[in-house]
């Protein structure tokens, strides 16, 4: 079997292609520097990593960096994204650099195979973008509706309005290595024994109640 050729991308080709991209999508200078490393790290690791179509590494400014950067105007105050199938990192983690800056913003990049994800942790790292990387199948999509989920939809609802983030992230109730709660003894034990604030026993929200060591006084 032959060996798949790379091509031959050289810096002037690369230059050449990221002043078109960047002409096409101006960023801050903060932003480029990101980007910039986001596509030195994938160059580096593309000879050896199926991340992209190779054919496409010498344009890889204007085909995979520039189409990310143009979903930004669709939801420009928009602080939580989500890239299911992030492979590459196109467009969750070119949005990521886009986002550094922005206080509150998040990017949770969705990814199955674990090659891509390590990938996507390595550039996470490299770079300090806001971005979670989730892989094993451990991330899942659910969708609301008013007619069937009537509370937990106005309950999100309500979260969207405060904070302008309309998804919340759910996870199993329970200590590594515990059992899932089951009663509520068991809710306020975890509750007790974590760093959670509160917990939410249908119409009641019990508070945790903290000594402070100083004054001795119940700290809400």
């Amino acid at each position: 079997m032959a060996a798949t050729q790379q091509p031959n991308v050289t810096p002037a080709d690369l230059a050449a292609d990221r002043a078109r991209a960047l002409d096409t999508v101006p960023v801050s200078h903060e932003t480029a520097a990101k980007l910039d490393g986001f596509v030195d790290h994938l160059l580096r690791v593309a000879p050896h990593l199926n991340l992209i179509a190779r054919s496409t590494l010498p344009n890889v400014w204007t085909r995979h960096v520039a189409d990310s950067l143009q979903l930004m105007p669709l939801a420009p105050d928009a602080k939580c994204w989500v890239d299911l199938g992030s492979g590459a990192g196109f467009p969750g983690l070119v949005i990521a650099c886009a986002l550094a800056g922005r206080a509150g913003a998040t990017v949770h990049l969705v990814e199955s195979i674990g090659k891509k994800a390590a990938f996507l942790r390595e550039a996470v790292n490299l770079l300090q973008v806001p971005a979670v990387v989730h892989v094993d199948g451990t991330g899942r999509l659910q969708t609301l509706s008013r007619e069937n989920n009537g509370r937990f939809y106005e309950l999100v609802k309500k979260f969207h309005e405060q904070t302008g983030v309309p998804i919340l992230l759910n996870t199993s109730f329970n200590r590594m290595g515990e059992p899932i709660v089951e009663t509520p003894a068991d809710a306020i034990r975890c509750l007790l024994d974590t760093g959670l604030d509160c917990c939410v026993f249908e119409d009641r929200i019990v508070f945790k109640i903290i000594l402070e060591r100083t004054s001795k006084r119940p700290v809400r």
